[in-house]
């Protein structure tokens, strides 16, 4: 199977997305400083756990998706490459796919559905990074993209709020039509899961896998007893 940078230099121009240097796709300093998430995980939420369990204490607010996982830790040149994506500044779609096709099992879903985009933002950084990556996603898994969600009003940005604020922050600000039985939803970030479990929570017939580039590094959580009404 092939490494991790040169899967970056397969896809990406011929400048260092990290750190600009001329030259290669990704530079040798910076492509092995990629960190994909390793085990010890939880199988449910993805989340870094001492020991691997079934369930962790952040499963308890995600009764409606099916399994989260992200591809890497948010952290070097996987936190340059994302927040670059999100100004607007380039567009990575294609390796960030590459990437999460390297390091996750394609889910059994029958579609990709994206978490929508507060418009006024999207507007202003002229990039949506979720949509772009569900596209090129789809190529992988050859699936489709569905139109499932939308935004009913805004939400102030979930960048420095705890895991109870970003749960507020979003309650109530989305909305979705009927879809497939499956799906995959992709988002650039995942942190806490609020935006994801808030997302699944408006198609709870459907069975949902949240999957994206990366997550923030965070401490070991403990395991917890499973919810009676968990999925």
């Amino acid at each position: 199977m092939p490494s991790l940078t040169s899967l970056v230099r397969l896809v990406l121009p011929r400048r260092c997305v990290a750190c600009g240097a001329p030259g290669e796709w990704m530079c040798e300093r910076c492509g092995p400083r990629l960190r994909p998430l390793a085990a010890p995980l939880c199988v449910r939420c993805g989340a870094p756990t001492a020991l691997a369990v079934s369930s962790c204490r952040a499963c308890s607010r995600l009764r409606w998706l099916t399994s989260a996982r992200s591809a890497l830790w948010l952290e070097g040149p996987a936190l340059a490459l994302l927040g670059r994506w999100k100004r607007g500044e380039i567009s990575p779609a294609r390796l960030s796919a590459a990437l999460m096709v390297h390091e996750l099992p394609r889910p059994p879903v029958d579609a990709i559905a994206v978490v929508p985009a507060v418009g006024d933002r999207r507007l202003l950084r002229g990039a949506d990074p979720p949509a772009e990556l569900a596209v090129e996603l789809a190529r992988w898994w050859e699936v489709p993209v569905v139109p499932l969600l939308r935004r009913t009003r805004g939400v102030r940005p979930q960048r420095g709020l705890d895991a109870a604020a970003r749960r507020g922050n979003v309650r109530g600000a989305f909305a979705a039509r009927a879809g497939p039985c499956s799906l995959a939803l992709v988002d650039d970030v995942y942190t806490t899961g609020a935006t994801a479990a808030r997302c699944a929570g408006r198609a709870p017939s459907t069975c949902m896998w949240s999957r994206s580039p990366a997550r923030p590094s965070i401490g070991p959580l403990r395991a917890r007893r499973p919810m009676a009404d968990s999925v």
